[in-house]
């Protein structure tokens, strides 16, 4: 029963076991400039049903990653962590989809909810950088102050103009 399988993660979508006949839906997680993807499993005779049912749910409301794969003739679906679920099918048959309006909904909702916590952590990091700059600002004034109080050949002045390149090359970086 050779078929083709995808050979990255994915989540599951949707998981029915009806009298010994398994259906399930994995969805690949959805990045930007990849195509997304859906990928559907239908195993016939399922033995073991009620124990794959339980392992793919829990996968579900857990939101983790799978992996399918066959192993000796036998298609396996494991987790990130090594736990896996053997199905035990007479027969197994395997296409791939394009998303549902669901999935494509839930991609955009996550795509959304990870904009929004890049957002804010850009805007907080882009707060605590203008607080550097201010200070680089105060420290540089205050250097120039006292640098203008000494002669510029003398250890203190060539010093004092050393730090104030070095600030000024800081505030270059921070303002490129």
């Amino acid at each position: 029963m050779p078929l083709d399988l995808p050979g990255h993660e994915h989540t599951v979508s949707a998981a029915r076991l009806d009298d010994r006949n398994l259906f399930v839906r994995f969805i690949a997680d959805y990045h930007v400039g990849t195509e997304a993807a859906a990928f559907e499993l239908e195993a016939s005779n399922v033995v073991n049903g009620d124990a794959v049912l339980a392992y793919l749910q829990q996968a579900q409301a857990a939101e983790e990653y799978l992996y399918v794969f066959e192993r000796d003739g036998r298609i396996v679906v494991s987790d990130e962590s090594g736990d896996e679920v053997e199905l035990n099918a007479t027969s197994v048959q395997s296409r791939l989809d394009q998303p549902n309006t669901e999935e494509l909904s839930r991609f955009l909702s996550r795509a959304r909810m990870l904009y929004e916590h890049e957002h804010h952590a850009s805007s907080t990091a882009l707060n605590r950088l203008r607080v550097v700059q201010e200070l680089l600002h105060e420290q540089l004034r205050r250097l120039e102050v006292k640098a203008a109080a000494h002669a510029p050949g003398t250890t203190a002045g060539v010093l004092y103009a050393q730090n104030i390149q070095f600030l000024q090359r800081l505030l270059g970086e921070t303002e490129a």
